[in-house]
């Protein structure tokens, strides 16, 4: 039975190297964007934030921990190790878990009364996002976190790169709101709701800016649009409810703008 994570969890994360892998892939990304928008120091400015949010996931994770307590203690160790181990024993059931709505236990009873989170639909479903990264990281808690972080970067840094194409003279500003508030790199560094979420509306807000604004639509930005707002739906589904009467006045009042009869104008905004 389990009853902490380890600290060995956290010394074994360097030794992880999916979660290097990533994080160097997404740098490279960063370095050849910055050449593209025109800023040749913004690749070292924004791996520094990513970095910056590494460390600090895995020194909040190390007191959430250690001292017991937390919902990210209960979505690893009581939550996706389970799964993991089940896929150890037995893919199948692995794979019903992963699948799973939180309400059958049907074969999968063993593991899933040991889950914390199981009844709990939007929790579990962040467990098993979890169990999908512990694959790839042999449940150390340390570099599934880390892969949180680096889709929370990517959400954040899509959404920094909407209003960057905008307002391009506002690029300090857009950067603090995005990166260097307080509140928004602590919850999004960890395994938690919030960084999923976070990144999820930032995929889904720069897809929109792509296909109704820029109207650059394509099959792959639609699937993103559509699995972000998934992703807000299943986890949170309140923040999908506040975020889609704002995206459609955003993209209304946009092509508002561009019609040049005033009367077609106010048409369009009687209906």
């Amino acid at each position: 039975m389990i009853e902490r994570v380890k600290t060995e969890d956290f010394g074994l994360s360097r030794f992880c190297c999916f979660p290097s892998c990533c994080e160097r892939h997404l740098c490279n990304r960063l370095r050849h964007s910055s050449v593209r928008y025109g800023r040749g120091d913004s690749s070292l400015f924004f791996s520094g934030a990513y970095r910056k949010d590494r460390g600090r996931a895995d020194r909040w994770a190390s007191v959430s921990v250690l001292l017991r307590g937390g919902d990210t203690f209960n979505y690893h160790t009581y939550g996706s190790r389970y799964i993991w181990e089940a896929f150890w024993d037995s893919p199948a059931t692995g794979l019903k878990l992963i699948f799973n709505d939180g309400y059958d236990y049907n074969g999968v009873y063993r593991y899933a009364s040991k889950i914390a989170f199981f009844r709990d639909s939007p929790s579990y479903n962040v467990v098993k996002i979890a169990a999908v990264f512990d694959l790839f990281t042999f449940s150390c808690y340390s570099a599934t976190a880390a892969l949180f972080a680096v889709f929370c970067f990517v959400g954040m840094w899509q959404f920094f790169l909407t209003f960057y194409e905008q307002y391009p003279h506002l690029h300090r500003g857009l950067a603090i709101a995005a990166f260097f508030i307080p509140s928004v790199f602590f919850w999004g560094s960890g395994l938690l709701k919030d960084t999923i979420t976070l990144g999820c509306l930032g995929i889904a807000t720069f897809q929109i800016f792509k296909i109704f604004i820029v109207r650059k639509p394509s099959l792959s930005r639609a699937a993103l649009l559509l699995l972000s707002l998934y992703g807000l739906y299943a986890i949170k589904i309140y923040i999908l409810l506040t975020f889609l009467p704002a995206a459609i006045v955003w993209v209304f009042l946009f092509n508002l703008g561009a019609i040049r009869s005033q009367r077609l104008k106010l048409l369009f905004f009687l209906l």
